[in-house]
């Protein structure tokens, strides 16, 4: 099924149109990076944090007794939920909106490690839908906000986030061979916490820097 999923969308994206401009710009990729380094370390911190987790979760969930159908309509719960939350996040401030995305992250690695059923989860599972939505439109918000590169901005958000994909399963798999699931869940929300106490700074582009705007911007 998964093949077929893959090979559906290769054949739809030879429907796309050929591109028939072209505009070469500058990505100026440190200036990027050094400018809102305080929105990719949190959003990197956090993410790492997640994906300590992400790569057990079934095994996990397991643990506390789930079958593998469950497993999966917790997954979808989340996953769902942030299909309808993303589409009214950007609402919000966008400071406020990654502050809750961090701080509510926290909050449900830490319902992790005390949940003691998986059924326990379901309501975790929606808080996670709206920690991850409030972070990410939230991010993202700053960064087309402060910047005028905004596809090198966005990349490099893209990127963090892959790299926390590299680094978080190399440091769960250590966290859990040594002292278990519950240990994990509590460094995961330790992470979270750290990228809030980074996006709180009083020097933070969150509610700090000024809009940038470009011609033709209303």
């Amino acid at each position: 099924l998964s093949s077929v999923a893959s090979a559906a969308a290769f054949g739809i994206s030879w429907t796309l149109r050929k591109e028939e401009t072209r505009q070469r710009v500058r990505p100026a990729l440190f200036r990027t990076i050094g400018k809102n380094y305080r929105v990719y370390l949190p959003y990197f911190m956090r993410n790492v944090g997640a994906n300590m987790v992400w790569f057990i979760l079934p095994l996990f969930l397991m643990s506390l007794g789930a079958s593998m159908a469950w497993v999966a309509i917790l997954q979808c719960v989340n996953v769902g939920a942030q299909f309808l939350m993303m589409m009214w996040a950007d609402r919000l401030k966008a400071s406020r909106l990654v502050m809750v995305g961090l701080l509510t992250s926290a909050l449900v690695f830490i319902i992790y490690g005390l949940a003691r059923n998986y059924l326990q989860l379901l309501p975790a599972q929606l808080i996670l839908a709206a920690s991850w939505s409030a972070l990410y439109i939230g991010s993202l918000m700053l960064l087309f906000k402060n910047t005028e590169a905004r596809a090198t901005s966005a990349a490099v958000l893209f990127s963090s986030g892959s790299l926390s994909q590299a680094i978080g399963p190399f440091m769960g798999g250590f966290v859990v061979q040594w002292w278990g699931y519950g240990p994990l869940m509590y460094v995961a929300a330790g992470f979270s916490m750290a990228g809030a106490g980074i996006a709180a700074l009083p020097a933070s582009p969150v509610g700090t820097q000024k809009e940038v705007t470009r011609p033709g911007d209303k």
